[in-house]
């Protein structure tokens, strides 16, 4: 049944999305030109009203440091946990701890963590290689019976973070007791070549939308929450590829907020490769998708394929030389990321924005078509597939 129930609402939804695209495509277009006008101004009223809501926010002050365990989970990650360890305890905060995970590597990763216990504040946790279950969900279950902290901060192994980053992420939790978990903006330090552009390009805009239309989540790294949660994680979901909908979930269903702090950003590599961007991308929306049919959100899987399908036929149309609903979305598209410089914090600000959002284009492209095989994959194939760790 509840197979049937995500093949029938992920259909519909792509069925949506080809009834939408024939509608928009024969509004007339003056009316394409008074819509614009109207959103661009919506634009700019949401712009101001968000920077209002910040300025507010900047004036709280932190009254005291409460603990927190930073959680650090790395499967083969020699070429960049010691960095991440290094970075990680030079913050200028005074009570926290780190826990890393060895998720049964195959290289020196658990030999550099172990040269960092001479650390009081750091504990390694390592999961043998024979042990039925693996990936990072698990890690991170092993992890929270450890954990002392007040909060919890879940990095992956290849982030950097800059030495005032625990002081700002902290603050949101004082300001408002409902906020259970507090979302960091991204940011991409391995921009060397096309694919890593496409893919940092992605993020950057993410951080946008995210600050300003977007609902609180968790992105599974930068992700900071209070130690209450634990209590409210769904702890037979150690097997499933979406960490971030889990612990966001356990938040989100008992009417607590998560919020998205833009004064501050964690610096993460991304995918260099075509064929390890799409692996990652298989195991995000596979994982995200399969978490959805498992809470039973079928709405939220009619609502992905049909923004998936929509955007893919919306790509196509922006090359027919005829002006049409294409071309004013994109050019909204090209306002939106334009306006935003004016508004937004420096840790989501764009330096190249056209170049930005050429690669965006390329990215949304190419993470909608992975959604759709991934649908198709979950209800017409195979059941599982097997974790990826992405490649340094």
């Amino acid at each position: 049944m509840q197979r049937i129930k995500t093949i029938t609402f992920g259909l519909t939804g792509v069925v949506l999305a080809f009834i939408v695209t024939f509608l928009l495509y024969r509004i007339p277009l003056v009316y394409i030109g008074i819509f614009s006008a109207l959103l661009s101004f919506g634009v700019f009223i949401l712009f101001t009203l968000k920077s209002k809501s910040k300025l507010k926010r900047r004036e709280i002050k932190l009254n005291y440091e409460p603990k927190i365990s930073i959680i650090i989970p790395a499967k083969n990650e020699e070429k960049v946990i010691e960095r991440t360890l290094k970075t990680t305890l030079e913050m200028e905060y005074s009570n926290f701890e780190v826990i890393a995970v060895d998720d049964g590597s195959d290289d020196r990763t658990n030999e550099i963590c172990k040269t960092f216990l001479k650390d009081d504040r750091v504990k390694l946790i390592t999961i043998p290689k024979k042990n039925p279950i693996h990936g990072k969900l698990n890690a991170l279950f092993e992890a929270f019976k450890l954990c002392s902290g007040e909060f919890i901060l879940i990095i992956d192994a290849d982030c950097l973070l800059p030495k005032d980053y625990l002081k700002k992420m902290i603050v949101d939790f004082q300001r408002d007791e409902n906020v259970w978990g507090v979302q960091s903006a991204i940011k991409v330090y391995n921009k060397e070549n096309l694919v890593s552009e496409i893919a940092a390009a992605d993020i950057d805009i993410t951080n946008l939308f995210m600050w300003l239309l977007l609902p609180g989540r968790s992105f599974g790294t930068g992700f900071i929450f209070r130690r209450e949660v634990l209590k409210y994680i769904d702890y037979t979901r150690r097997k499933t590829f979406c960490d971030d909908c889990v612990i966001t979930s356990a938040i989100t269903k008992n009417d607590k907020r998560i919020v998205y702090n833009t004064f501050t950003y964690i610096s993460q590599s991304v995918p260099a490769k075509w064929k390890v961007l799409f692996k990652q991308r298989k195991r995000w929306f596979f994982g995200m998708l399969k978490e959805y049919a498992f809470q039973r959100k079928y709405f939220e899987i009619m609502a992905t394929l049909f923004i998936s399908t929509l955007s893919l036929i919306l790509h196509v149309l922006v090359f027919i030389p005829k002006f049409n609903v294409s071309h004013a979305v994109l050019l909204l598209y090209i306002l939106f990321i334009y306006s935003s410089q004016i508004f937004s914090d420096k840790a989501i600000q764009i330096k190249n924005p056209l170049r930005t959002v050429f690669f965006s284009l390329i990215s949304y492209f190419v993470s909608f078509l992975v959604m759709i095989y991934s649908f198709f994959l979950i209800t017409f194939g195979k059941e599982l597939i097997s974790w990826y760790k992405t490649e340094r």
